[in-house]
């Protein structure tokens, strides 16, 4: 019983440590951006690119494909249950890109929505599909307040802290993924 209370402590230790580190961390640049809502989701659907990244390669989905994954890519972002402690380094998100199969969702505009309770300004969402981060979100923003008036260009890097984890996996990405011919293996 101790030892189960101290993981659940230590857990949310850790949560909360990520979410100071990712403020402290990506304080900084300031500008202007554009700011997509949830309103306007439909348009900002329509011109949000997705890549599937598999041994080496990418291959963009077509607008159908896209509109149909977004919705699911961000369901699990924002339902996200989990943080690890870890530092992902530009080589180890370069790696998960290159080298494990991965979707990659690609926004217009800054976005702005929920995970973990935190607010968060992103441009873009990276999913591995398989491998030692499975079920891993990483996004390029930032969850620090203000951080929508960085602009575009300002919040288009994966930082170190910058994901979240989804214990419930990826499964309904990639048979999505399937259905829409891709080979995840």
């Amino acid at each position: 019983m101790q030892l189960e209370a101290f993981v659940n402590t230590m857990t949310r230790f850790v949560k909360k440590l990520t979410m100071l580190l990712t403020l402290i961390l990506s304080f900084g640049t300031q500008g202007q951006g554009n700011l997509s809502s949830e309103t306007n989701a439909t348009e900002a659907v329509s011109r949000t690119r997705a890549f599937f990244h598999r041994k080496n390669r990418s291959t963009e989905i077509d607008s159908s494909g896209v509109k149909i994954l977004v919705p699911e890519c961000e369901k699990l972002f924002r339902d996200a249950d989990d943080t690890l402690l870890l530092l992902m380094t530009p080589e180890r998100i370069d790696e998960i890109r290159h080298s494990e199969t991965s979707l990659e969702i690609s926004y217009p505009e800054v976005k702005m929505g929920t995970s973990l309770g935190v607010t968060v300004y992103y441009t873009k969402l990276l999913i591995p599909l398989g491998g030692q981060f499975d079920g891993m979100i990483f996004y390029a923003g930032s969850a620090q307040p203000g951080a929508e008036k960085k602009g575009f260009q300002a919040l288009q890097k994966y930082e170190v802290f910058n994901f979240v984890r989804n214990s419930k996996g990826t499964d309904r990405v990639k048979g999505i993924l399937k259905n829409l011919g891709a080979k995840l293996n």
